[in-house]
């Protein structure tokens, strides 16, 4: 069995203020639907999954899910090929995974379509059988207190 593969990856860097990251026409897409400079642990991330410029809406059994490990979650040190994560399911375009630990996390979402002589990869038909897409996101988790801020308790000495 042979399959093409395309692979994209985009990193989320924020200075500043946060501004909405847009599509930018990758075949397989991962955008945040979340501000990810305000990401605490234990919060959600939810990103968009665009194919083709379209909500990705799983059709295999079973169905495609959006994976999700970071530094201190999910990769070991030890054996850097073992790794364990979060997972999610893909509903009307859209995954969300919720933040575990501090650091660095890379999203990642696998996808495989079968080519048919008549469907969207006709062009490749009798050489491949599928066509997989990985796309991944990665972005960082950095400690934020809960609130903005600093209130200071005083002290009263009763004499």
């Amino acid at each position: 069995m042979s399959i093409l593969y395309h692979a994209f990856a985009k990193a989320f860097i924020t200075k500043g203020k946060w501004s909405q990251p847009k599509a930018v026409g990758q075949d397989l897409e991962l955008i945040p639907l979340t501000d990810l400079s305000k990401v605490r642990v234990g919060d959600f991330v939810a990103f968009q999954v665009l194919l083709n410029r379209k909500p990705y809406h799983p059709k295999s059994i079973p169905p495609t899910k959006m994976f999700a490990c970071g530094k201190y979650y999910g990769i070991s040190q030890d054996e850097p090929d073992y790794y364990y994560g979060v997972w999610s399911n893909i509903h009307e375009g859209v995954g969300r995974i919720r933040v575990v630990a501090l650091g660095k996390w890379i999203v990642k979402v696998f996808v495989r379509e079968p080519v048919t002589k008549d469907g969207p990869f006709k062009d490749v038909a009798g050489k491949v059988l599928e066509v997989g897409y990985i796309a991944t996101a990665t972005f960082t988790v950095r400690w934020q207190p809960l609130c903005n801020s600093v209130h200071s308790a005083g002290t009263n000495l009763i004499h």
